[in-house]
């Protein structure tokens, strides 16, 4: 008899069952041929309970109830804070920023459709703390966009505009390079609806062109420059 209980007890060990006692009251001992495993895989052991051998079906219960929180470490979200450059600039429609007097820094241009106005405003401290406006052109009538490049190739900033009430797409040149006297060049002065101005070099030959978009004509063209031969 001890020899018989002997192996038993061997075998149990070596296929790895474990004693339960007599869960179905049939008057012998049940063992779980299962080992204990984490079922759910949230890194514990989960326990099981083995009915018996007699052919009905075991039922794994998972004893554990820890919560997993995830904490949120991202700080990359920006803050942001708000400068005036210009509070009364009358139905402002277009802004584009660009050195227009060329020393270093970042300028501001706007274009209002209310005040007929092209206007730039001299970063004066470098640091966008203080602002001086100067005027381009105070008569460009429903001044709706601006933009700013070298159109003449003299490697300086010009500045572009679109007037909707005056149907024209217009430069003007930066006659002595740090933006205080102006020149206008009429682009298209019946580009009916203009508004929306911009300049690139479409063809490829050096040079800016001119784009421009037309409400009134539902028309998008561009101008071949002839600045540079």
């Amino acid at each position: 008899m001890r020899y018989l209980l002997l192996t038993a007890l061997a075998t149990a060990l070596v296929l790895g069952c474990h004693k339960v006692g007599n869960l179905d009251g049939d008057a012998g001992p049940d063992t779980d041929s299962d080992s204990d495993s984490d079922t759910d895989a949230d890194s514990d052991t989960d326990t099981d309970t083995d009915t018996g051998t007699d052919a009905d079906t075991d039922t794994a219960t998972d004893t554990n109830t820890d919560t997993d929180t995830a904490t949120d470490t991202d700080t990359d979200i920006p803050a942001w804070t708000e400068h005036t450059v210009d509070g009364a600039f009358n139905g402002v429609r277009s802004i584009y920023a660009a050195d227009i007097d060329g020393d270093g820094d970042m300028d501001v241009l706007g274009a209002a459709e209310d005040d007929d106005s092209i206007a730039w405003w001299e970063n004066t401290t470098g640091d966008g703390t203080t602002w001086t406006e100067h005027t381009v052109d105070g008569a460009f009538d429903g001044a709706l966009s601006v933009y700013a490049a070298d159109v003449d190739g003299d490697g300086d900033m010009d500045v572009l505009g679109a007037a909707v009430d005056a149907d024209d797409i217009a430069w003007w040149e930066n006659t002595t390079g740090d933006g205080t006297s102006w020149t206008e060049h009429t682009v298209d002065g019946s580009f009916n609806g203009a508004y929306s101005v911009y300049a690139a070099d479409v063809d490829g030959d050096g040079d800016m062109d001119v784009l421009g978009a037309a409400q009134g004509d539902d028309d998008i063209a561009w101008w071949e420059s002839d600045c540079i031969p």
